[in-house]
């Protein structure tokens, strides 16, 4: 393993998430070294490491390992995975084999071959188009027991002033889009800079992330940006990727018994999510839109890029890991944010602050 390899370390047991560096060590196994204090976090054997999702080029690659049930490492470009070495060999093969598709095919033959391959290739590709075709309630019965799985290490804050702010600022912003998505929207108390939207509607905001923004509009943008994400299903196609075809052919049946298998994977999986810049440039879009019509003050969009911009000079939040640039961001949502009311009162907003204490 030549030269120094980075990515990203999900342990599946807390809410943290580590920039770590990845040296090979004897054995065939990777350490992992946290880049903040060089405090090794894991050693992996390289065997062990499974690709959890289909492999885009350009886009982040997600490995579990067979020692770690619920733990992610992600690597930046799949172009890393030939850096891991000669015991990683099953994982390159993998996705030369996804890119090559064709060549198998034609190796293997046969109308039905050709015909089943394709269709298992193309539900990961073909996600948008799926997304909207799942069944609703097995979607909502999934999304609850992902749900379940993220708040097993990061309960949800309560108090019931800071609920009501919450809910009240969800209904708003639904009432302005005339939506009939029907969603949940929490606290967790979770250090990460962190939220996520997750299939059936459920929405997730760390405390970290309160903590972290300064103003009510602020947490206003990151609300609708979620919300927006949820009525474009981006949460679905996010499942679909990371799961593939059987996803949907468990739904397609309504096969009920998979789902916490399939939950258990998605509760890693969606927190480290990166969607493409056009689903994250389509939720800016929309969040501003909807930030507009029910009145709230939109430039907290900007307010929170802007924070979350100078929390990037020192370390990267997880909410942004993978999103596209946040100059771009700020210069795209500019001309079409406008003043308005903060999104709650300072009295709920001050209660949103301390539900987590």
């Amino acid at each position: 393993m030549g030269g120094a390899l980075y990515g990203w370390w999900a342990d599946g047991q807390t809410a943290a998430r580590h920039r770590v560096e990845m040296i090979g060590v004897s054995g065939g196994a990777l350490q992992l070294r946290s880049v903040d204090n060089g405090q090794v976090l894991a050693e992996l054997s390289l065997r062990g490491l499974r690709l959890s999702e289909h492999v885009f080029p350009g886009q982040p690659v997600r490995l579990t390992h067979r020692d770690w049930s619920d733990a992610l490492l992600t690597l930046d470009t799949p172009e890393l995975l030939g850096r891991l070495g000669p015991e990683a060999a099953h994982l390159q093969r993998r996705y030369r084999f996804g890119r090559n598709v064709g060549r198998g095919i034609v190796i293997w033959g046969g109308a039905t071959v050709v015909s089943l391959v394709g269709l298992v290739l193309a539900v990961p590709v073909l996600a948008g188009l799926v997304a909207p075709a799942l069944p609703a309630a097995w979607t909502s019965e999934l999304g609850d027991k992902v749900v379940e799985r993220i708040e097993r290490d990061r309960p949800a804050c309560e108090g019931p002033q800071a609920e009501a702010a919450l809910q009240g600022l969800l209904d708003r912003l639904l009432a302005a889009r005339n939506s009939d998505t029907q969603g949940t929207l929490r606290v967790l108390d979770a250090s990460s800079v962190n939220a996520v939207a997750v299939p059936g509607g459920h929405m997730r905001v760390f405390s970290g992330l309160v903590a972290e923004v300064d103003k009510p509009q602020a947490l206003a943008a990151v609300v609708a940006h979620e919300l927006a994400h949820v009525i474009k299903r981006h949460p679905s196609e996010a499942a679909i990727r990371q799961v593939g075809w059987r996803i949907v052919l468990a739904a397609a049946i309504g096969d009920a018994s998979t789902i916490p298998q399939i939950a258990g994977r998605l509760s890693t999986g969606l927190l480290e999510q990166a969607y493409s810049r056009e689903a994250e440039a389509e939720a800016d879009r929309m969040a501003v839109a909807m930030l507009n019509e029910a009145g709230i003050d939109s430039r907290g969009m900007i307010d929170l890029f802007e924070s979350l911009q100078q929390q990037r000079e020192v370390s990267v939040p997880e909410w942004l890991s993978s999103h596209p640039a946040l100059a771009n961001r700020i210069e795209a949502v500019r001309p079409r944010v406008k003043p308005g009311e903060p999104g709650m009162t300072d009295a709920d907003w001050q209660a949103v602050q301390a539900m987590c204490d």
